[in-house]
This record gives structure tokens, sequence and C-alpha cells, in this order.
């Protein structure tokens, strides 16, 4: 991850996203009726570290995370939902592990049935140095292939990583 993974943002669940805009556009109250901006996300600040942390708990695997020097944006972004709250009483339901779990779980099922559907194909989760730069990864999971610029390591969503010695 680039930066120190102590960045902080703040992740909402599309079903409260839909249910917060929904309940906005219903609402008559006066400020809103005024077109005044009212947030709409969750106030619960998680660092990029702890979500990367979550995730791989999800995962069952043995994983280390890695930080390297990068763009990092802002250091800490949430929403303040006071208004929200205030003016219509409601804020997200939906707890960021809950939702973070239902998205990984989503997203396995989807790698499992593509990896299925495609472990025919020659060469499935090689990777290819192009002596370009770039690596090519041909991955076990996905019907396309993975470009990734040659300083950055390709990661195999199986399980590993490989780097490719550009020096030779």
């Amino acid at each position: 991850m680039w930066g120190d993974g102590h960045q902080i943002r703040s992740f909402m669940h599309i079903s409260d996203c839909v249910e917060g805009t929904i309940r906005i556009m219903n609402s008559d109250h006066a400020i809103l009726a005024q077109g005044q901006p009212v947030n709409l996300g969750s106030s619960v600040p998680v660092t990029l570290r702890e979500l990367a942390q979550m995730t791989i708990s999800f995962s069952g695997k043995d994983l280390t995370i890695s930080c390297k020097k990068g763009p990092e944006g802002v250091r800490a972004r949430t929403s303040d939902n006071r208004l929200l709250r205030e003016i219509l009483g409601w804020e997200p339901a939906v707890p960021l592990e809950t939702g973070l779990k239902e998205t990984y779980d989503w997203i396995e099922g989807v790698i499992r049935r593509e990896q299925k559907s495609h472990d025919h194909l020659p060469n499935a989760g090689q990777l290819f140095d192009t002596n370009a730069h770039a690596q090519i990864l041909v991955p076990k999971s996905y019907s396309v292939s993975q470009i990734v610029p040659q300083e950055e390591c390709a990661l195999d969503l199986c399980g590993g990583s490989h780097h490719v010695d550009h020096e030779k």
C-alpha cells in the first residue's frame, strides 16, 4: 500500500448509500428544499492498514502488509453526518466489517467461478517478463491479462507474489 497505512478514510455500504439518498430525495425539510448540501457517508474512521488487516482476516491467509512510498492523498477523510442525523434522524446502519466481509465473499465467489471456467487456458497463473517496461500476468482467476508497471510487484491473487529481476 502507498504510504504508512495510517491514512484515515470512511466507507459506507451501498445499501446505506441508496437508503440515505432516497430519504434525502423524499424529505421536504427546509434545508434540503433550499438545496443546501448535506453529507451522506460513514462517520466511522478506519485506517487503510486496519482495512487491509480486516480483509486479510477474511481470507484466512498469512499475508503481510507492505507499505511503499507513493501518493497518499489527504491524511484523513470522513463524513460529518451531524446535519443528516438532525434533519432525517437517520444514519448508515451496515457496519464496515459486515459490508467488507459481504463484498469479500462476493468477489471470492466471482474469482472461483472465473477460475473454474478458465483453468483449461494455457499458462494460467504464470508471469511473463516482456523485457519492456511492464510485466504481464496471466492470472488464474481472470479472463484478461493484468498489466503491472515494471517497478511494481505483480500480485497473483491466488496467494503469492512474483518478482522479476530486470537487471539480468
